[in-house]
């Protein structure tokens, strides 16, 4: 299932509060994994019904460094890390996670999106004019036609020296 909408939350969450599903059945219902249904009940449960609404949060680098110090110092999961620091997804997490271990605090800090800082030179398609190409086409044609005369000239040389040659082994 693709991203899950507002109604599809508050519709888990309703269902996970009306019924005695567990996270298993609840998940199978909605066509969404386990982890997901877990994350959605446990911030609720944690933060109430404002982690329903969709929102697109910016974290900065002190928050993120909080959470990782806070997630290793209490051996949480990243399902309950998200569900205590009201994160919205698991991945983004591990995304911070990554670039932990990647390099470090500074690396937190980095935002991947967009073209390189340092772009790396095109190969460049041959520059040379279409005179310069048809020069050198020309020179090689003439090469070319210069080995085919001496090679037609030395056939004809070998083929004037054939009946000379037998007209001499035939005289002696």
């Amino acid at each position: 299932m693709s991203k899950l909408t507002e109604k599809d939350k508050a519709e888990i969450v309703e269902h996970y509060l009306h019924s005695f599903d567990g996270y298993k059945t609840i998940a199978a219902k909605f066509g969404i994994d386990t982890q997901t249904v877990r994350l959605i009940i446990l911030r609720y449960k944690q933060n109430g019904s404002s982690t329903i609404i969709q929102r697109q949060k910016q974290y900065d680098t002190q928050f993120k460094i909080h959470v990782l110090k806070y997630q290793k110092e209490h051996s949480l999961s990243n399902v309950q890390t998200c569900a205590l620091f009201d994160i919205s997804t698991t991945s983004l997490l591990r995304n911070w996670q990554r670039k932990y271990s990647t390099g470090g605090y500074d690396f937190l800090d980095r935002d991947n999106r967009g073209a390189p800082k340092e772009m790396k030179p095109k190969n460049k398609p041959d520059t040379k004019t279409e005179l310069e190409r048809l020069r050198e086409e020309n020179k090689y044609l003439r090469m070319e036609n210069d080995i085919l005369k001496k090679l037609k000239a030395l056939i004809h040389s070998e083929e004037k020296s054939e009946p000379q040659q037998k007209q001499e082994l035939s005289e002696n």
